[in-house]
Protein backbone atom coordinates (compact mmCIF):
# COMPACT_ATOMS: atom_id res chain seq x y z
CA UNK A 1 0.00 0.00 0.00
CA UNK A 2 1.35 3.30 -0.88
CA UNK A 3 0.67 7.14 -0.13
CA UNK A 4 0.40 9.98 -2.92
CA UNK A 5 3.65 12.28 -2.46
CA UNK A 6 0.97 15.07 -4.00
CA UNK A 7 -2.33 14.48 -2.38
CA UNK A 8 -1.13 12.34 0.24
CA UNK A 9 -4.32 10.25 -0.01
CA UNK A 10 -4.20 5.96 -0.55
CA UNK A 11 -3.18 4.94 -4.73
CA UNK A 12 -5.24 1.77 -5.41
CA UNK A 13 -3.81 -0.64 -7.20
CA UNK A 14 -2.52 0.12 -11.04
CA UNK A 15 -3.09 3.51 -10.20
CA UNK A 16 -0.16 4.41 -9.28
CA UNK A 17 2.96 5.77 -11.05
CA UNK A 18 6.29 7.46 -9.73
CA UNK A 19 8.75 10.53 -9.97
CA UNK A 20 11.66 10.34 -12.40
CA UNK A 21 13.71 12.08 -10.28
CA UNK A 22 13.50 10.97 -6.64
CA UNK A 23 10.65 7.96 -7.17
CA UNK A 24 7.61 8.81 -4.82
CA UNK A 25 4.61 7.65 -6.21
CA UNK A 26 2.11 9.68 -6.79
CA UNK A 27 -1.82 8.92 -8.31
CA UNK A 28 -1.75 9.49 -12.28
CA UNK A 29 -3.60 12.66 -11.94
CA UNK A 30 -1.57 14.25 -9.63
CA UNK A 31 1.91 13.50 -11.81
CA UNK A 32 3.58 16.39 -13.47
CA UNK A 33 5.35 16.28 -17.23
CA UNK A 34 8.09 17.72 -17.43
CA UNK A 35 7.10 20.65 -20.04
CA UNK A 36 10.27 19.46 -22.46
CA UNK A 37 10.49 15.44 -22.60
CA UNK A 38 7.06 14.81 -20.83
CA UNK A 39 8.70 12.43 -18.25
CA UNK A 40 6.84 12.17 -14.86
CA UNK A 41 7.43 14.78 -11.92
CA UNK A 42 6.78 15.20 -8.36
CA UNK A 43 5.58 18.68 -7.55
CA UNK A 44 8.65 19.17 -5.84
CA UNK A 45 10.86 18.12 -8.75
CA UNK A 46 8.86 19.86 -10.95
CA UNK A 47 8.90 23.02 -9.16
CA UNK A 48 12.51 22.83 -8.72
CA UNK A 49 14.03 23.14 -12.20
CA UNK A 50 11.35 25.32 -13.58
CA UNK A 51 9.04 22.95 -14.68
CA UNK A 52 11.68 20.55 -16.19
CA UNK A 53 13.36 17.59 -15.33
CA UNK A 54 16.91 17.67 -14.18
CA UNK A 55 18.45 16.40 -17.48
CA UNK A 56 16.24 18.83 -19.87
CA UNK A 57 17.05 21.71 -17.48
CA UNK A 58 20.83 21.52 -18.19
CA UNK A 59 21.80 23.82 -20.21
CA UNK A 60 23.22 22.02 -23.12
CA UNK A 61 19.29 20.17 -23.45
CA UNK A 62 17.06 23.20 -22.75
CA UNK A 63 18.67 25.55 -25.44
CA UNK A 64 19.61 22.86 -28.21
CA UNK A 65 17.38 24.78 -30.72
CA UNK A 66 17.16 28.15 -30.45
CA UNK A 67 13.98 30.20 -32.44
CA UNK A 68 14.90 33.01 -34.70
CA UNK A 69 12.62 35.33 -32.85
CA UNK A 70 14.52 34.18 -29.76
CA UNK A 71 17.86 35.38 -30.81
CA UNK A 72 16.38 38.78 -31.97
CA UNK A 73 14.91 39.12 -28.22
CA UNK A 74 18.16 38.46 -26.63
CA UNK A 75 19.84 41.11 -28.49
CA UNK A 76 16.98 43.14 -27.21
CA UNK A 77 17.37 42.31 -23.47
CA UNK A 78 19.13 38.97 -22.58
CA UNK A 79 16.70 38.79 -19.76
CA UNK A 80 13.83 38.51 -20.80
CA UNK A 81 14.50 35.43 -22.52
CA UNK A 82 15.60 33.92 -19.32
CA UNK A 83 12.37 34.64 -18.23
CA UNK A 84 10.60 33.37 -20.78
CA UNK A 85 12.94 30.14 -21.71
CA UNK A 86 14.60 29.19 -18.21
CA UNK A 87 11.76 30.93 -15.69
CA UNK A 88 8.78 29.38 -17.93
CA UNK A 89 6.85 32.55 -17.54
CA UNK A 90 5.30 32.27 -21.36
CA UNK A 91 3.79 35.98 -22.30
CA UNK A 92 0.25 35.92 -23.83
CA UNK A 93 0.19 36.18 -27.59
CA UNK A 94 0.13 40.27 -28.54
CA UNK A 95 -2.87 41.72 -30.38
CA UNK A 96 -0.17 42.67 -32.88
CA UNK A 97 1.31 39.31 -33.36
CA UNK A 98 -2.00 37.48 -33.13
CA UNK A 99 -3.65 39.44 -36.10
CA UNK A 100 0.01 38.62 -38.04
CA UNK A 101 -0.64 35.01 -37.37
CA UNK A 102 -4.37 35.06 -38.32
CA UNK A 103 -3.47 37.57 -41.53
CA UNK A 104 -0.47 34.82 -42.86
CA UNK A 105 -3.05 31.81 -42.48
CA UNK A 106 -5.00 33.85 -44.63
CA UNK A 107 -2.18 34.50 -47.40
CA UNK A 108 -1.15 31.35 -47.40
CA UNK A 109 -4.53 30.17 -48.84
CA UNK A 110 -4.50 32.84 -50.66
CA UNK A 111 -1.58 32.10 -52.26
CA UNK A 112 -2.66 28.58 -53.00
CA UNK A 113 -6.20 29.20 -54.69
CA UNK A 114 -7.98 28.16 -51.65
CA UNK A 115 -9.22 31.32 -50.26
CA UNK A 116 -10.69 34.40 -52.75
CA UNK A 117 -10.40 38.05 -51.10
CA UNK A 118 -13.94 38.37 -49.84
CA UNK A 119 -13.75 35.15 -47.86
CA UNK A 120 -10.45 36.04 -46.40
CA UNK A 121 -11.75 38.96 -45.59
CA UNK A 122 -14.99 37.59 -43.53
CA UNK A 123 -12.36 34.78 -42.17
CA UNK A 124 -10.49 38.22 -40.80
CA UNK A 125 -13.25 39.06 -38.66
CA UNK A 126 -14.38 35.56 -37.88
CA UNK A 127 -11.26 34.38 -36.46
CA UNK A 128 -10.49 38.15 -35.01
CA UNK A 129 -13.71 38.16 -33.15
CA UNK A 130 -12.57 34.27 -32.12
CA UNK A 131 -9.72 35.26 -30.52
CA UNK A 132 -11.08 38.56 -28.56
CA UNK A 133 -13.96 36.14 -26.88
CA UNK A 134 -10.76 33.84 -25.41
CA UNK A 135 -9.60 36.62 -23.99
CA UNK A 136 -9.58 39.50 -21.74
CA UNK A 137 -6.28 40.80 -21.59
CA UNK A 138 -5.98 44.18 -23.27
CA UNK A 139 -2.53 43.16 -24.69
CA UNK A 140 -4.07 40.63 -26.76
CA UNK A 141 -7.63 41.89 -27.84
CA UNK A 142 -7.14 42.85 -31.43
CA UNK A 143 -8.81 46.57 -31.92
CA UNK A 144 -10.97 47.65 -34.65
CA UNK A 145 -7.47 49.71 -35.99
CA UNK A 146 -5.98 46.72 -36.63
CA UNK A 147 -8.51 44.70 -38.07
CA UNK A 148 -8.15 47.24 -40.64
CA UNK A 149 -4.83 46.93 -40.98
CA UNK A 150 -5.36 42.98 -41.26
CA UNK A 151 -7.74 44.26 -43.85
CA UNK A 152 -5.23 46.57 -45.92
CA UNK A 153 -2.81 43.97 -45.64
CA UNK A 154 -4.91 41.22 -47.70
CA UNK A 155 -6.23 44.07 -50.07
CA UNK A 156 -2.38 45.14 -50.61
CA UNK A 157 -1.57 41.16 -51.29
CA UNK A 158 -4.11 40.37 -53.50
CA UNK A 159 -2.59 42.98 -55.99
CA UNK A 160 0.67 40.64 -55.72
CA UNK A 161 -0.02 36.89 -55.62
CA UNK A 162 -0.23 36.56 -59.05
CA UNK A 163 3.60 38.07 -59.43
CA UNK A 164 4.57 34.45 -58.17
CA UNK A 165 4.44 31.60 -60.60
CA UNK A 166 6.23 28.43 -61.21
CA UNK A 167 7.56 26.52 -57.88
CA UNK A 168 7.36 27.78 -54.51
CA UNK A 169 7.45 26.67 -50.96
CA UNK A 170 5.35 28.54 -48.33
CA UNK A 171 5.59 28.10 -44.41
CA UNK A 172 9.09 26.53 -44.96
CA UNK A 173 10.93 25.59 -41.45
CA UNK A 174 14.60 24.76 -41.63
CA UNK A 175 16.76 23.72 -38.74
CA UNK A 176 20.13 24.58 -39.05
CA UNK A 177 23.53 24.95 -36.53
CA UNK A 178 26.34 27.57 -37.16
CA UNK A 179 28.59 25.37 -35.07
CA UNK A 180 27.99 21.78 -33.55
CA UNK A 181 29.14 23.01 -30.25
CA UNK A 182 25.90 25.73 -31.06
CA UNK A 183 22.31 25.68 -30.08
CA UNK A 184 20.65 25.47 -33.79
CA UNK A 185 18.91 27.47 -34.97
CA UNK A 186 15.02 27.57 -36.41
CA UNK A 187 13.59 29.80 -39.27
CA UNK A 188 9.89 29.69 -40.70
CA UNK A 189 10.31 31.14 -44.52
CA UNK A 190 7.02 32.12 -45.45
CA UNK A 191 7.59 31.95 -49.21
CA UNK A 192 10.73 30.33 -51.00
CA UNK A 193 10.43 30.84 -54.99
CA UNK A 194 12.26 29.13 -57.70
CA UNK A 195 12.89 31.27 -61.15
CA UNK A 196 15.10 28.92 -63.16
CA UNK A 197 18.26 28.42 -61.32
CA UNK A 198 17.45 31.09 -58.65
CA UNK A 199 16.17 31.27 -55.49
CA UNK A 200 14.16 34.36 -53.93
CA UNK A 201 12.75 34.49 -50.43
CA UNK A 202 9.42 36.81 -49.41
CA UNK A 203 8.46 37.38 -46.25
CA UNK A 204 4.78 39.07 -45.21
CA UNK A 205 4.80 42.09 -42.98
CA UNK A 206 1.94 43.23 -41.22
CA UNK A 207 3.85 45.71 -39.16
CA UNK A 208 5.63 49.18 -39.54
CA UNK A 209 8.96 48.84 -41.97
CA UNK A 210 11.93 49.08 -40.56
CA UNK A 211 14.44 51.60 -41.85
CA UNK A 212 18.21 53.02 -42.20
CA UNK A 213 21.07 51.20 -40.44
CA UNK A 214 18.19 48.52 -38.91
CA UNK A 215 17.93 47.64 -42.85
CA UNK A 216 21.68 45.45 -42.42
CA UNK A 217 21.83 44.49 -38.46
CA UNK A 218 18.64 42.72 -37.81
CA UNK A 219 19.04 39.58 -38.39
CA UNK A 220 16.37 37.98 -39.94
CA UNK A 221 17.62 38.81 -43.13
CA UNK A 222 20.95 37.22 -43.44
CA UNK A 223 19.71 34.40 -40.77
CA UNK A 224 17.20 33.46 -43.49
CA UNK A 225 19.18 33.58 -46.42
CA UNK A 226 21.82 31.49 -44.66
CA UNK A 227 19.44 29.13 -43.80
CA UNK A 228 18.84 28.62 -47.52
CA UNK A 229 21.72 28.52 -47.95
CA UNK A 230 21.99 25.13 -45.89
CA UNK A 231 18.72 23.77 -47.24
CA UNK A 232 19.17 24.12 -50.76
CA UNK A 233 23.08 24.70 -51.57
CA UNK A 234 23.15 28.45 -52.61
CA UNK A 235 22.27 31.61 -51.22
CA UNK A 236 19.61 33.51 -52.52
CA UNK A 237 19.58 35.81 -55.30
CA UNK A 238 16.93 38.04 -53.31
CA UNK A 239 15.44 38.52 -50.09
CA UNK A 240 12.31 40.56 -49.88
CA UNK A 241 10.17 42.35 -47.27
CA UNK A 242 6.62 43.02 -48.32
CA UNK A 243 5.45 45.51 -45.68
CA UNK A 244 1.79 44.63 -46.72
CA UNK A 245 -0.15 47.45 -44.68
CA UNK A 246 1.59 50.21 -46.00
CA UNK A 247 2.38 48.60 -49.41
CA UNK A 248 5.89 49.03 -49.19
CA UNK A 249 8.29 46.23 -50.49
CA UNK A 250 12.15 46.32 -49.55
CA UNK A 251 14.26 44.00 -51.55
CA UNK A 252 17.91 43.00 -50.75
CA UNK A 253 19.45 41.65 -53.87
CA UNK A 254 22.69 40.07 -54.16
CA UNK A 255 26.22 41.54 -54.97
CA UNK A 256 28.52 38.87 -53.64
CA UNK A 257 28.95 35.22 -52.35
CA UNK A 258 27.80 36.58 -48.62
CA UNK A 259 26.94 39.76 -49.46
CA UNK A 260 23.43 42.07 -50.18
CA UNK A 261 22.65 45.37 -51.09
CA UNK A 262 19.19 47.26 -49.90
CA UNK A 263 18.38 50.54 -51.70
CA UNK A 264 16.30 53.24 -50.39
CA UNK A 265 15.45 56.41 -51.77
CA UNK A 266 18.33 58.13 -49.94
CA UNK A 267 20.72 55.34 -49.20
CA UNK A 268 22.25 52.17 -50.01
CA UNK A 269 23.10 49.72 -47.54
CA UNK A 270 25.37 46.80 -47.38
CA UNK A 271 24.23 43.16 -45.93
CA UNK A 272 27.51 41.45 -44.81
CA UNK A 273 25.66 37.74 -44.49
CA UNK A 274 28.94 36.36 -42.60
CA UNK A 275 29.64 39.73 -40.38
CA UNK A 276 25.86 38.80 -39.66
CA UNK A 277 26.56 35.04 -38.72
CA UNK A 278 29.53 36.40 -36.26
CA UNK A 279 26.75 38.24 -34.83
CA UNK A 280 24.75 35.41 -34.05
CA UNK A 281 27.65 33.21 -32.50
CA UNK A 282 28.07 35.57 -29.89
CA UNK A 283 24.27 35.54 -28.99
CA UNK A 284 23.87 31.99 -28.97
CA UNK A 285 27.35 31.44 -27.04
CA UNK A 286 25.50 33.66 -24.60
CA UNK A 287 22.18 31.43 -24.06
CA UNK A 288 24.63 28.31 -24.34
CA UNK A 289 26.55 30.27 -21.17
CA UNK A 290 23.38 31.33 -19.69
CA UNK A 291 24.50 34.84 -19.98
CA UNK A 292 21.19 36.60 -18.95
CA UNK A 293 21.95 39.85 -17.51
CA UNK A 294 19.90 42.55 -18.74
CA UNK A 295 21.42 45.87 -20.53
CA UNK A 296 22.68 48.61 -18.15
CA UNK A 297 21.26 50.69 -20.97
CA UNK A 298 17.82 49.20 -20.86
CA UNK A 299 15.48 51.96 -21.34
CA UNK A 300 12.84 52.42 -18.84
CA UNK A 301 10.05 53.23 -21.33
CA UNK A 302 10.44 50.42 -23.62
CA UNK A 303 10.53 48.35 -20.15
CA UNK A 304 7.41 49.52 -18.95
CA UNK A 305 5.15 50.50 -21.79
CA UNK A 306 6.60 47.73 -24.85
CA UNK A 307 7.84 45.00 -22.53
CA UNK A 308 5.17 42.25 -21.71
CA UNK A 309 7.33 41.31 -18.42
CA UNK A 310 7.10 44.88 -17.64
CA UNK A 311 3.88 45.69 -18.08
CA UNK A 312 2.53 42.45 -16.08
CA UNK A 313 4.95 43.38 -13.32
CA UNK A 314 7.02 40.22 -13.94
CA UNK A 315 10.43 42.30 -14.41
CA UNK A 316 11.22 44.83 -12.04
CA UNK A 317 13.57 46.51 -14.37
CA UNK A 318 17.05 47.51 -14.65
CA UNK A 319 17.97 48.42 -10.98
CA UNK A 320 15.44 45.71 -9.28
CA UNK A 321 16.50 42.86 -11.39
CA UNK A 322 20.06 43.53 -11.09
CA UNK A 323 19.91 43.29 -7.63
CA UNK A 324 17.45 39.93 -7.39
CA UNK A 325 20.24 37.99 -9.70
CA UNK A 326 22.52 38.88 -7.00
CA UNK A 327 21.10 37.95 -3.86
CA UNK A 328 20.88 34.71 -5.81
CA UNK A 329 23.85 33.77 -6.88
CA UNK A 330 24.69 34.51 -3.20
CA UNK A 331 22.38 32.19 -2.27
CA UNK A 332 23.64 29.28 -4.27
CA UNK A 333 27.14 30.10 -3.66
CA UNK A 334 26.46 30.23 0.03
CA UNK A 335 24.21 26.91 0.39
Amino acid sequence: MSYCNSCLKQIAKDEDVYCSQCHVPLHKDCANHCLNCGVILCDSCYAENNFRCEECFKPENLFQTIRRSHIEQYAGCPYSLYLQLVLGIEPPMSKYAQLGVIVHDLIDKMFKGELKINEAHALLVDRADEWNLSTDDEYSIITLDLMDNGAKCLDNFELIKDNFTGEYKTEYNVKFSLDKNLPSISCTLDLIFFKGDDIHVHDWKTGKPISGKKLVTDLQPPLYLYSVKKEFGKMPESFNLHYLQPNKHIRYNKVGDMVYEVKTTKNTYTLDVEEALERTKDILKGIKNNKFNMPEDAHLFRCKNLCWFGISGKCKGTYDEQWKIMNEKYSQESA
